[in-house]
Order: C-alpha cells, then structure tokens, then sequence
C-alpha cells in the first residue's frame, strides 16, 4: 500500500511538472524570451539578427498565441501580411519573400529547439514550406563604376568599400575586423577570422589581402592602437567603430550615378573577380567561406566577357584535358569534383520539385 502511494505521489509530481512546463512556454512570447536567454543562442554571431526576426513574428502573431494555435493557415496569413509591409532598407519597395521566409525559419528553429527540450508537445509547423524565392542578384560593379563610387564616398567609408570590393567578406565581417584579425607582416599577407566571427559560427577563415586592400590598410592611422580597423571619427581627435552608414553610403550611389546596388553586392563583385582572375572555385569557396557549389555560383556571376571566351566543338576535347590537368595541380580528384557538382544538381532538382508541391 505504502509503495503504491509513493510510486503515484511521484507520477503526479512529473505529471505536474510536465504540466508546468507546457503551461508557462504554451505562448510564443514566453518561449521566445527563453529561447533567447539560452547560452548557446546568446553566443551566435547572428543572434541580434534572430532577435528582430522573432520580434516581428510577434508583432503580428501576437506574444500571448499558443503553440497550440500555430498552424498552416495562420502561417499564411502572417506571410501575407509581410509582404504587404513597406521594407525598411529598400526605398519604395516591400518586403521580400526571403526575408519572410528566415523570420519564418527562427520560429520553427526556436520551436524545434523547445520541442528537443520536451517544452512543447510538437511544433505544429514543422512541415511548413517555405515560398520559393527569385532574389538572386547580379549586380556586380564595373571597375569604372567603383572607382565613381569611391571618388564620391566619404573618407572614414573608402577604406570599407576598398575592403569590401576585393575581398569575399560579409558587410559584419569587414566593419567588425580588429588589428589583431590582420597580418600585414607575411605576403601578401592574411585576414584570418576565427569561428565566431562567421556566418554559421562553425569554421573560422584565412583570406589573403589583395594588394589594394593591403596597401589601404597598412596607411590606416588606427593599425597603431589595439581594436577595430575601421573608425569614424566623431569628434575632433576622437574615433569610434562603425556598422550604420546607409545614409552616406545611399548618398555616395546618387552622386556616382550607380543603381541597384546594394551592399552585399560586393561580395559578388569580389567573388566574380577571383574567379576572373584564374583562382579555382576550391581556393575561392575557403576564401568566402562556401559550403555548396550551389550557393558559390548564386555569387559568381557570368557576364559577356566570360560568353566570348566560350569553347567551340574541336576544343571541347583539350579543354577538358586542360581541366583535369588543372584539378590535379590543385590537389582534386577530377572524379570527385564531378561527383560533388552532379550532387549539388540532384539536391537543387529534389529541392525545385519540393518548392512546387
């Protein structure tokens, strides 16, 4: 009798407990402040990136619905309203299906997580899909072009866009770097970033200095303090570190007469002109920090100069034993290299017909 009265005293324990739990994280506002006081969230580069995702799911869902609440419908309708709202960083234009997609995405990554830590019974929107996306851009400046761009730009803002023009970093990457992330001393010397300081947060990178880029840093009068590369100064004989320069950066484009383009673009500039320059897509792909072929060529862009140096039939055999010769030198396997790309086909061919169902 006493046995079964502990063994029930304890199932009403862990049912309360279980209880609890599904009853104070049952609302997406309460798990949304959790989600994010968690350790291993707080330590994501991206994690104010994640923040504004979430704060808008719950602007519009509303902090107090409940998981139970979450389904295709309401997905929907939140979807639909998102992209009738005006997008704060693109003048006279709404907010793309992208960005609606990632807000999406943080919410099923926070409920997948709070389902892992037995929170919630089930994410109800596990199986949502996400709207396909035409956002790739190719938009890669001209030489002419950056050189307009660069004569109009403030002087604190050259050195950034010089940076940002020859090297395959992200805007964070670059307006985030420190003296101690720069070798000026090797050659052609190095910006060696750890894994905290990349998207994803899994692998840091070494990427070597264009001569331009090196030259432009060795002449910065920052290199002779500790801290950040680039700095703006505010006051007379006092600097501070930057990330928001849209206005000035908006200003520059008008007075260069350069459109459509947008700061990311540089790393398509970048990207575009290594692989120009001869570099392998291996060597170009560790530099930018690349996991799939797929991605890299939404950021290696083709234009007419690559179609007239196109192979005629009667070439097509040596070109081809050029390649391999090629791949060899760099240290590839002609046969895996082959079998990487016909995988990255499948999974774009398997992802096309899912985006349809």
């Amino acid at each position: 009798m006493i046995t079964n009265y502990f063994i029930l005293s304890v199932n009403l324990e862990e049912i309360i407990r279980e209880n609890v739990n599904y009853l104070t994280m049952s609302s997406v506002g309460k798990l949304k402040d959790w989600y994010l006081d968690l350790h291993e969230v707080k330590g994501l580069s991206s994690v104010q990136t994640i923040k504004a995702r979430l704060k808008n799911i719950l602007r519009i869902l509303g902090a107090d619905t409940t998981v139970n609440q979450l389904n295709k419908k309401l997905i929907t309708q939140y979807r639909n309203t998102r992209k009738a709202e005006p997008s704060t960083r693109r003048k006279d234009q709404l907010v793309a299906v992208a960005t609606v997609n990632k807000e999406i995405t943080a919410l099923k990554v926070m409920l997948n997580k709070a389902l892992e830590d037995e929170l919630i019974e089930s994410n109800p929107i596990a199986k949502s899909k996400m709207e396909k996306e035409d956002n790739v851009r190719e938009r890669v400046l001209t030489d002419e072009e950056f050189e307009r761009l660069l004569n109009t730009s403030p002087e604190h803002l050259k050195p950034v866009f010089i940076t940002a023009f020859f090297q395959p970093m992200r805007r964070r990457e670059i307006t985030g770097l420190t003296w101690d992330e720069v070798d000026l001393k090797s050659r052609p010397g190095f910006i060696r970033l750890a894994n905290k300081r990349t998207k994803g947060g899994k692998s840091g990178r070494a990427i070597a200095l264009h001569p331009r880029v090196r030259e432009t840093l060795s002449r910065l009068p920052s290199r002779f303090k500790d801290g950040c590369v680039f700095l703006y100064e505010y006051m007379p004989g006092k600097h501070r570190p930057f990330d928001d320069f849209k206005h000035a950066f908006d200003t520059a484009k008008t007075k260069a007469k350069i459109e459509d383009f947008v700061f990311h673009d540089f790393r398509h500039c970048a990207i575009t002109n290594l692989r120009k320059a001869g570099n392998d897509y291996s060597t170009i792909m560790k530099a930018s920090g690349h996991k799939t072929m797929s991605m890299f060529f939404r950021y290696n862009m083709v234009d007419e100069e690559d179609i007239a140096g196109m192979k005629w039939k009667g070439e097509v055999e040596k070109s081809s034993e050029e390649i391999i010769e090629k791949l060899i030198a760099a240290g590839l396997d002609p046969e895996e290299v082959k079998k990487a790309f016909n995988q990255e086909k499948e999974k774009e061919e398997v992802n096309a017909v899912n985006l349809e169902r």
